[in-house]
C-alpha cells in the first residue's frame, strides 16, 4: 500500500491495544475517493493475521440517520451469536438480553426481522430491514 505508511502506523497501533485487551475506537473520514476502503480491507486483513474479528459499519451522508453505521454491526454480531448458538438470531437476541431486558429488545428491531405482533400487516417498506447476511 503506497503512501499509507503513517495511518497504517497507526491502526496497527490500535490493534496492538486490542491485542492487550483495552478499548480503542477508531473513526475514518475523508472526501470520497481518497483510499478510505483500500485502508480498511488492509487493516481488516492485519486483523485476521492476528486472528481478531472484524465488524464494519459504514454511514452514507445522503441519509440522516444516526445510527445507521451500527445497523450492519449489530446485525452481524447478531448472526455470530445465532450461529454459535445454532438458533435464529431472533433467539440468540432475545437469549443475550435476557428476561431483564426483554421489553427493550425490540429497539433491535431495525437490524434483526424480531417478528413482533406491532409489525403484522405493515407493507414491506414498512417493516424493520432483513439483515444483510443471516444466519442459517
Amino acid at each position: 500500500m503506497v503512501g499509507r505508511a503513517r495511518e497504517l502506523a497507526a491502526f496497527d497501533g490500535f490493534l496492538d491495544c486490542l491485542a492487550r485487551g483495552e478499548s480503542c475506537a477508531v473513526v475514518l473520514e475523508g472526501e470520497s475517493g481518497v483510499g478510505k476502503s483500500t485502508l480498511v480491507t488492509e487493516v481488516v486483513e492485519r486483523a485476521r493475521a492476528r486472528r481478531m474479528r472484524s465488524l464494519q459499519g459504514a454511514g452514507d451522508k445522503m441519509l440522516a440517520t444516526p445510527f445507521l453505521p451500527w445497523a450492519p454491526v449489530f446485525a452481524q454480531l447478531i448472526a455470530g451469536e445465532a450461529e454459535r448458538r445454532g438458533t435464529t438470531p431472533r433467539e440468540a437476541l432475545l437469549a443475550v438480553v435476557g428476561e431483564a431486558h426483554r421489553e427493550h429488545a425490540g429497539l433491535m428491531s431495525a437490524v434483526v426481522d424480531l417478528d413482533l405482533p406491532e409489525h403484522a400487516g405493515l407493507p414491506g417498506s414498512m417493516r424493520p430491514p432483513e439483515p444483510s447476511s443471516p444466519a442459517r
